[in-house]
């Protein structure tokens, strides 16, 4: 399990040698739940490789569904797992809500009392500096995953080798077989899965994602009202400067006109005056009289 992107997929084909789709980019093509099968150490091992659950193409609710839904069929034919996989990408340099949301589900889906079944498996070891990618995972040790290494967690590197994939897998065969929190509560309590803790966590993420798209509605409404605001304000200016304009050229015209009825000729030392300047400075006097 782990967000879409992490190489889940990755990981199944290459250690069961399957051939499952791997999505490229931020989309998705791990929209179902998929079987691998191969044979380790003895055993005949089938690996469950399942989408996340912020999948580019099908709902949250519809992602904890399936898995829900699976792991309760499952444990009603007596099946349980060995052990369960959390992938997280070495090189992802900040933990945004997505990630955070997608381990808290996957912890309300094993509970308190399988985590020491679990491995957190970082991968994509050789993406990154070797300085950064061990001060990262110091940092996931100590404080994103700490909870659930207190509980018996492990974490494990995949160096993206086959022989690391089957050491990985090979880890999970020497667990004792625990039942999950959701497969408890849906089998042997017989919960509808919104009464579920992954359930009831789901809700909870749900109604975060509302919140922010309300306040991000909310932050767009205020920059558009306060760009209206500022446009109005500009548009007024520009109004009040264009009947400045009319009022002028009016007046101009105005001046004009009488000077065309009176044939532009004052009398006596002024006409001479005026003859000696140009006309532009002849309009200007008589607007400024």
């Amino acid at each position: 399990m782990g967000p879409t992107g992490c190489g889940k997929t990755t990981f199944v084909n290459l250690a069961c040698e399957s051939y499952f789709v791997i999505g490229h980019g931020l989309q998705s093509c791990t929209a179902k739940i998929q079987l691998a099968s191969l044979a380790l150490s003895g055993h005949a091992v089938t690996v469950i490789d399942s989408p996340g659950f912020d999948d580019t193409e099908r709902s949250q609710v519809d992602v904890l569904t399936d898995i829900a839904t699976f792991l309760q069929q499952t444990y009603e034919r007596q099946q349980k797992l060995a052990g369960v996989i959390y992938i997280h990408k070495i090189t992802d340099n900040r933990l945004g809500w997505t990630a955070i949301e997608n381990y808290r589900l996957f912890s309300e889906i094993c509970g308190p009392d399988a985590m020491k079944n679990v491995l957190i498996v970082t991968n994509m070891w050789s993406d990154i500096a070797q300085k950064t990618r061990y001060e990262r995972e110091q940092q996931l040790q100590n404080k994103f995953f700490k909870q659930a290494i207190d509980r018996g967690a492990r974490m494990r590197r995949h160096d993206g080798s086959r022989e690391s994939a089957l050491n990985i897998l090979c880890e999970l065969l020497e667990n004792h077989e625990e039942v999950l929190q959701v497969q408890d509560e849906m089998v042997d309590q017989l919960r509808p899965i919104p009464e579920t803790q992954a359930g009831a966590e789901l809700n909870r993420v749900l109604e975060r994602m509302q919140q922010r798209h309300q306040a991000e509605i909310a932050r767009m409404q205020q920059e558009m009202q306060e760009d209206l605001e500022r446009v109005t304000r500009e548009l007024q200016r520009l109004r009040k400067q264009l009947e400045q304009v009319e009022r002028e050229r009016e007046k101009l015209q105005e001046i004009v006109g009488r000077l065309k009825e009176d044939g532009g000729a004052p009398e006596g030392k002024e006409r001479k005056q005026l003859k000696k300047e140009p006309w532009w400075k002849r309009v200007y006097h008589r607007i400024v009289d």
